[in-house]
């Protein structure tokens, strides 16, 4: 599994032949690549989350890289498709990562942490943070607490609200700087995406006393 994560990393890298076409290529030419390049960033997602969860504890040094590659697979989806594969990647590999959060080595937690964060800074755009908070007003008007089919920044959400959990309490020095830079990511929308974060926090405070 870790060789054809290390493979599926190279290819995300545009290490084996999936790079975009050179200038003097057709339109057609550089789209089909583009979406070839997407398939491969797509298809590397999970062989490197599994990857990663398998060598955190044997293997911790690579365990780094792969979650860091898992990270940069995701980022590289969203670049080339935002609005579909990118957007649908994204909440799965936020929940991944904070169940590394929970890694024996420190370095690993870290590393989950520092890419979690980057998912959320780098990928959530304003596309999907404007179909979250129609999707919560929705959700609200009919008398529910969230959407039925939660929009993929409500599932970031989620993710983020499950770090702050009593389970992952070792690992709240890693996870609240996360929360952070997400409800600055929002700005004015955190409160309408991000409620579940501010009820997490509140128990955490109960826990404490």
């Amino acid at each position: 599994a870790t060789a054809a994560a290390a493979a599926a990393a190279a290819a995300v890298a545009g290490n084996s032949g999936f790079a975009v076409p050179n200038v003097s290529a057709s339109d057609r030419a550089a789209e089909g690549a583009s979406s070839q390049t997407a398939a491969t960033a797509a298809a590397a997602i999970g062989p490197l989350s599994t990857a990663a969860q398998n060598e955190s504890m044997r293997r911790p040094t690579l365990a780094v890289s792969l979650i860091r590659a898992h990270a940069a697979a995701v980022r590289r989806l969203h670049e080339l498709d935002p609005a579909e594969a990118g957007a649908r990647a994204l909440p799965l590999a936020c929940h991944e990562l904070v169940k590394m959060l929970n890694a024996v080595h420190e370095g690993v937690a870290m590393e989950a942490g520092t890419c979690l964060a980057s998912l959320v800074t780098k990928c959530v755009d304003t596309n999907m943070v404007r179909e979250g908070i129609k999707a919560m007003a929705a959700a609200r008007a009919a008398g529910k607490s969230a959407p039925a089919r939660p929009p993929p920044v409500i599932g970031v959400a989620a993710a983020l609200k499950a770090s702050l959990g009593f389970r992952y309490r070792a690992a709240w020095p890693v996870s609240l700087p996360v929360v952070a830079a997400a409800f600055e990511r929002l700005g004015a929308a955190a409160g309408a995406i991000l409620g579940g974060c501010l009820e997490a926090l509140g128990e955490m405070g109960a826990h404490a006393e």
